[in-house]
């Protein structure tokens, strides 16, 4: 590598005579095929050409370290230090790299330009960094911290944990998170499993700790869509080019701060365009003021603009002298470079530059100073720095987006029209959605599962926002997700048939059975013909008006039963006692059919049917049961009460036959023929199927296994209490109730479910005496047709008799 350079410069003299120039060597050294060689050459040759100081030149050299294998790094070394030998070359430039750029064994006269920003365990007053050094830089954040008031920070970083012991030493509690190695793109399983973490473990203030701009922005992205950029959280980014991060439009109401070290205006308008394309500013600013600062110090004492009468050469001495300069020192977009050597670590450090401390909230604004001075870093705040923001209902989570997961369960969610979702749980989140202004989109669990211990496991890592449906809460998922205020409750209820609504026109039949009703009618006719036999052989009968053939007796017999009036009377004493018997018999039969009728239609009434638990484990003809693998099959099988040990001990002896599998099977076992069955669910599953099929079921709830139905959100998620707040708006203004109505609301008019309820009123309606009307009806139109007939008979025979007459005499 020497005899290179010197046949270079041997080449120079021999063909071309206004060769000579003041020459400053640099050797940029780094890791095999990222040493930045191509940039430093691109960028010198650039504002080389742009300048008029002709006779001053950088000349650089690339120094890779392959780090393969033992041979390879050998070979490395082994170049490296040759190179290092030569007294030509003055300074090196590029990171530290542990061996390969120890100022004792390689770089051992030379000068060292760090260019990254890292601890550097070997002391020596060649080196010289770029950046601001680790320990500066951890106590500027700590100060910064203790300024905001923050007593709980969550540190993230992929290595450099060197600012934890400032934080922890200003009493400040520190939850180091390491994150990924290799961080590509914001969609990074591993970064979005951590971040997660951190909302789970409720963190609220972040320090984000890199110098690498595509770290940052892809975990402030993946941030943002985990909805952790809220305005309840507040972010700190050391990255040095705040601006550079939210360069455009970034809307957040989250609160974050930040550091400016670099000034872009100082960036030379001469750097071609797609260098800010393909790399960030700070990478840039980095290239550009170290190429800067070499022309500065080659500039400085050397006349550039007259040809030297020979090449000469920038030696070691002089760069180290112009570089420990305290006057006349290089500024460039990264503020003053100036170096001071620490004694206690014999190590230089950069000093006297100013980095602007700004904040984000709607836009980047400066409200503080951090100098950094030989006796360390001085803050000066110009406005408050965590002040309070009146955050509206509407704005907080404006313009947001969500991913809701949920199952299909009717009423909560449910396909409509156009195969659009739709349900009660769907309007609630229509409404909340319009009063704060936020985006969503419904999806179904992953591979169609209904199980919500399985659909809160996605939301658990990361791939949902908002669980909703028919999801109740429960402590063991209380462990997992936080759940929002209670948007419905539910107890347990039992689904059985409502009694058949049968007109009952004879219900005056109904005090006596059919047997008895014969007996009287039988009494009625015997005692009509005992009256007649008797007045046919009674002798004091024949010379009286009042004769008892058998259609006055049987007249008399009907009005005795029916405590009618009657112009006959019974003359002997045989049909006097007769006559009395029957009375005090038809007093007997009236009573009791007026006792009996009151009595029928008030037990007629009382609905008798199995309506609570109590009376299903006392009865053996009705089968109950719950659905299979449901929470109350659970509640019943855990339950040290004795009436629910038993009810699960008849439920476990026939579950094959009363355990359904589906709330549908169940349901058509109800309605069976038999109505020898009732099922037992969550009153808002039966309660809506009672209202779908509301003349022929009934939900009648039970008082036990209380629930409470809310949405669910990971835990940790900072949006949950603003949509709470919206919940309880709704909550407050009826809509809650509103909406629940339109679910929850009988398919049948008001009539239908009027006459399918069982009366608890003693009042007689039409069909109850229809039969009565009917039978008086039925007589007269009877009467009639016997009256009609009669006469029709009467004038059939008189026109036959005068006929008859008519021929005779003729």
């Amino acid at each position: 590598m020497r005899l290179k350079i010197l046949f270079f410069f041997s080449l120079c003299t021999v063909f071309s005579v206004k060769s000579f120039s003041t020459y400053l060597n640099a050797a940029i050294v780094g890791y095999k095929d990222c040493t930045n060689f191509e940039n430093y050459k691109t960028i010198s040759e650039k504002l080389e050409n742009d300048s008029s100081l002709h006779f001053c030149k950088l000349n650089l050299t690339e120094v890779a370290y392959d780090k393969t294998d033992g041979p390879h790094v050998y070979q490395s070394l082994t170049s490296a230090r040759s190179l290092f030998d030569d007294d030509h070359m003055i300074i090196a430039i590029g990171p530290y790299i542990d061996v390969f750029t120890s100022m004792q064994y390689v770089i051992r006269k030379q000068v060292h330009l760090v260019t990254e920003s890292a601890e550097i365990p070997e002391p020596s007053d060649r080196t010289f960094p770029i950046l601001p050094d680790a320990t500066s830089m951890s106590t500027a954040i700590a100060q910064i911290v203790e300024k905001l008031n923050w007593k709980k920070v969550a540190f993230l970083s992929q290595g450099d944990f060197a600012p934890v012991l400032s934080l922890s030493q200003k009493n400040i509690f520190v939850f180091p998170t390491q994150l990924p190695v290799n961080i590509t793109s914001k969609e990074d399983p591993d970064l979005r499993q951590t971040l997660t973490t951190l909302r789970i473990n409720h963190m609220e203030k972040f320090i984000l700790h890199s110098m690498d701009r595509d770290v940052v922005k892809n975990v402030i992205f993946a941030a943002e869509d985990l909805h952790l950029l809220h305005h309840s959280r507040k972010w700190f980014l050391t990255y040095l080019d705040f601006e550079d991060i939210f360069e455009k439009s970034f809307p957040t109401s989250a609160t974050l701060f930040g550091l400016q070290m670099l000034d872009p205006t100082r960036l030379t308008a001469a750097i071609p365009g797609e260098y800010f394309k393909e790399r960030s500013r700070f990478e840039v600013a980095v290239l550009v003021d170290t190429v800067n600062m070499l022309r500065h110090f080659l500039t400085r004492g050397t006349d550039c603009y007259a040809q030297p009468e020979r090449n000469r050469f920038i030696t070691k001495g002089n760069i180290l002298d112009k570089m420990q300069e305290r006057e006349n020192q290089f500024h460039g977009a990264l503020g003053a470079y100036h170096w001071i050597l620490k004694p206690e670590t014999q190590l230089r450090i950069k000093t006297n530059f100013n980095m602007s401390i700004t904040r984000l909230n709607g836009k980047v604004e400066q409200i503080g100073l951090c100098t950094f001075s030989d006796s360390g870093p001085i803050l000066r705040v110009d406005r408050q720095m965590d002040r309070a923001v009146d955050h509206k209902l509407h704005e907080v989570l404006q313009n947001k987006t969500f991913t809701v997961i949920t199952r299909l369960d009717p009423p909560f969610v449910q396909r409509g029209h156009r195969d659009r979702y739709e349900g009660f749980c769907v309007d609630i989140l229509k409404e909340v959605s319009s009063i704060m202004n936020f985006n969503y989109t419904i999806k179904l669990a992953d591979n169609g599962v209904s199980d919500w211990d399985k659909i809160i496991n996605q939301v658990v890592k990361g791939d949902g926002d908002i669980i909703i449906g028919s999801l109740d809460v429960k402590s063991s998922r209380e462990e997992q997700i936080s759940f929002s205020t209670t948007i419905m409750d539910s107890t347990v209820s039992i689904l059985l048939q409502k009694p058949p609504a049968t007109p009952t026109f004879f219900q005056f039949l109904g005090p006596f059975t059919s047997h008895l009703w014969f007996t009287i009618l039988g009494v009625f006719f015997v005692v009509g013909g005992a009256l007649y036999l008797m007045g046919r052989y009674d002798t004091t009968q024949r010379e009286s008006d009042q004769q008892f053939d058998l259609k006055e007796s049987l007249w008399y017999s009907l009005n005795v039963l029916l405590q009618g009036g009657t112009e006959y009377a019974p003359q002997t004493t045989s049909m006097r006692t007769i006559v009395a018997i029957y009375w005090f018999c038809t007093l007997i039969i009236t009573t009791a059919y007026t006792a009996n009728l009151a009595a029928f239609l008030t037990l007629k009434n009382i609905d008798n049917r199995v309506k609570t638990v109590d009376a299903l484990v006392a009865q053996k003809k009705i089968n109950y049961g719950v659905l299979k693998g449901s929470d109350l099959e659970n509640f019943f099988a855990k339950s040290d009460n004795d009436l629910y040990k038993r009810m699960w001990i008849h439920m476990k002896l026939n579950e094959v036959d009363i355990m359904p599998n589906k709330r549908e099977d169940a349901r058509k076992m109800v309605q069976g023929e038999n109505n020898k069955y009732v099922f037992l669910d969550d009153s808002v599953m039966n309660d809506h199927y009672a209202m779908e099929h509301c003349t022929t079921l009934e939900s009648i709830h039970q008082g036990f296994g209380d629930k409470q139905y809310s949405f669910g959100f990971p835990r940790g998620a900072p949006y949950r209490d603003d949509i709470n707040r919206a919940l309880l708006m709704l909550q407050e203004n009826g809509h809650l109730d509103i909406l629940k109505g339109k679910w929850w609301r009988s398919n049948c008019t008001q009539a239908e479910v009027e006459k399918s309820q069982i009366k608890s009123s003693s009042e007689l309606e039409i069909e109850n005496m229809f039969g009565v009307f009917l039978i008086l009806l039925s007589s007269i139109v009877l009467a009639i047709i016997v009256e009609v007939s009669k006469r029709v008979r009467l004038e059939i025979e008189k026109r036959y008799h005068k006929h008859k007459v008519n021929k005779e005499i003729t």
